[in-house]
C-alpha cells in the first residue's frame, strides 16, 4: 500500500481545525509546502493516529447497546413467544426500535 503525499494543496483536507492540528499516521508524507502552510497557520503536527474522539466512543456504546439489545429482543421473541420465522422477528425487532426512538 502506498503513501498519501500531503502537501500544500491538500493540506487543509487533514487538518482538525477545531484542535488546531494535523494528524499524521504511518500512511502520509508531509510535503515541504505543506510543513510550511502548518507552520505558517500555527498548526500543531502529531505524528500518531487521531484518538477516538469522544462522540465516536459515545456512538460505539450506543451502537453496542442497540445491537445487546436487538440480541435479547430475537431471543425473547423465539423462546417466549416461539416466533422463529426470521422476516416476522426482524419486522418485530424494527418495531421495537421504532417505538423506543419516538418515546426517546
Amino acid at each position: 500500500m502506498g503513501k498519501k503525499l500531503v502537501g500544500h494543496n491538500n493540506v487543509e483536507q487533514y487538518v482538525c481545525h477545531d484542535e488546531k492540528k494535523i494528524y499524521v499516521d504511518r500512511t502520509m508524507i508531509l510535503s515541504p509546502g505543506a510543513k510550511d502552510y502548518l507552520s505558517k497557520n500555527r498548526i500543531t503536527t502529531v505524528y500518531g493516529p487521531k484518538p477516538e474522539t469522544t462522540a465516536a466512543k459515545a456512538n460505539g456504546a450506543e451502537a453496542e447497546q442497540y445491537r445487546e439489545l436487538a440480541s435479547r429482543v430475537v431471543t425473547m421473541l423465539k423462546n417466549d413467544y416461539g416466533i422463529s420465522d426470521e422476516q416476522k422477528v426482524c419486522e418485530i425487532t424494527t418495531q421495537v426500535f421504532q417505538k423506543l426512538h419516538e418515546g426517546a
